[in-house]
């Protein structure tokens, strides 16, 4: 996304909310104007969430500590799932040794399948009062394959979040990098138009009263009742 762009958005956002999430499943420390995004969401006063598998953290940490996100979600699984990409040891150094500089809130995002691999036992010793670690259940979002759509179920999307993905789309949800739900884009009208169009209404009025009105919903196999768990210090 431009970052002339982003500032436009981020500036229509603080309206709605004083959070700013930099990820929709994409890599946040690739974004090539992530440091002037960071200086954009602090000078609106605004807390920025940055979301990352971590393998860039030693490259993007001058970075960061200079502009001090309010959050920074590490999502280990990444990890586990992609252990070719870097040796063990220095990826959680890097993740633990970045953390004990960091003024930032560091969420260790988990799944639940890998609770019991012998360096959680590490990143538990390890905790503070910044550091947390958090337990997540494996969820499949939706496959075209799904042929079953349910009629009834209940997501954050359009009650408490939306996504803007890199070409302006505006979508409910935080996990539709394709935009399949295209409520319209930033780039051409204004965000309150664009969040209080009808059906944006109706998703919203719907998953309040636990009725999905997108077949693409029907497919997902997300649920706002899900809701992992925390370690902390």
């Amino acid at each position: 996304m431009p970052i002339n762009e982003f500032e436009k958005i981020a500036r229509q956002c603080k309206k709605y909310t004083d959070y700013i999430y930099l990820h929709v499943l994409g890599e946040t420390l690739l974004y090539p104007y992530l440091e002037e995004a960071l200086k954009i969401v602090n000078s609106l006063k605004m807390k920025a969430t940055v979301v990352t598998n971590g393998f860039l953290i030693k490259e993007k940490e001058e970075i960061l500590l200079k502009h001090q996100p309010y959050k920074i979600v590490f999502s280990l699984h990444s990890f586990f799932d992609n252990q070719s990409v870097m040796p063990e040891k220095e990826y959680f150094d890097g993740v633990l040794s970045f953390a004990k500089k960091s003024s930032s809130i560091i969420s260790l995002r988990v799944l639940d399948e890998y609770k019991n691999h012998p360096v959680i036992s590490f990143i538990k010793e390890n905790l503070s009062k910044n550091l947390h670690l958090n337990f997540t259940p494996r969820f499949i979002w939706h496959t075209e394959e799904d042929e079953a759509v349910k009629k009834t179920g209940s997501c954050l999307g359009a009650i408490e979040q939306f996504a803007i993905l890199s070409d302006g789309t505006v979508t409910p949800c935080c996990l539709d990098y394709d935009g399949v739900i295209n409520l319209g884009s930033a780039f051409a009208a204004p965000l309150d138009s664009i969040i209080k169009s009808e059906r944006a209404k109706r998703m919203k009025d719907g998953f309040l009263n636990r009725r999905i009105t997108e077949e693409h919903c029907g497919k997902c196999k997300f649920d706002a009742k899900r809701r992992g768990s925390r370690v902390q210090n």
